[in-house]
């Protein structure tokens, strides 16, 4: 009997260690998602004043930070409701778990369906663009936009929205 019982807790406590090991997984992972969310936001503004700002590097940087502080927070749950063993709070974490799964669920199955059409808006708003020197922000400051589409045209070693005919049907 006593043979039993220690199998039955090292299986507990294997369950518990692997539980934890993904979770330390999971809670890295969205620590780089931050870090990627801040990076972007700092570094990576080359191109936003061509686009409306609901398709920036603002956003892109905000969905970064926010994904991974929330998967962040789930991962700190897991870790107290395993180390506390609070069913509540575990009950808690699946909870998290399964809103997650919903949530990303959700943004696919909408991300797939206005693919296109997003996809069209923003090359509307590039040719919109094309040929405006300089665009003001919010707070009264212009852009060069002629800066970033030179910018822009050098980093994906193209030019125009499309391919370079796009220059000549400008209006």
């Amino acid at each position: 009997m006593l043979g039993r019982f220690d199998k039955t807790k090292f299986k507990l406590l294997t369950k518990r260690r692997l539980f934890l090991a993904t979770l330390t997984i999971f809670a890295t992972i969205g620590l780089y998602s931050l870090g990627v969310g801040i990076w972007l936001y700092l570094k990576r503004t080359d191109f936003h004043e061509l686009t409306p700002s609901s398709f920036s590097a603002f956003s892109t940087a905000g969905l970064c930070c926010s994904t991974g502080v929330a998967v962040w927070i789930i991962c700190i749950v897991g870790y107290i409701s395993a180390a506390a063993y609070n069913r509540r709070l575990l009950y808690t974490y699946i909870g998290f778990v399964l809103l997650l799964a919903f949530i990303q669920t959700v943004t696919s199955i909408l991300g797939f369906t206005y693919k296109d059409a997003t996809r069209e808006h923003v090359r509307t708003d590039l040719f919109r663009n094309i040929n405006r020197t300089a665009v003001m922000t919010g707070n009264g400051r212009y852009f060069d936009l002629t800066t970033s589409w030179d910018r822009l045209q050098k980093s994906l070693e193209c030019c125009g929205v499309n391919n370079e005919s796009d220059w000549f049907h400008t209006s």
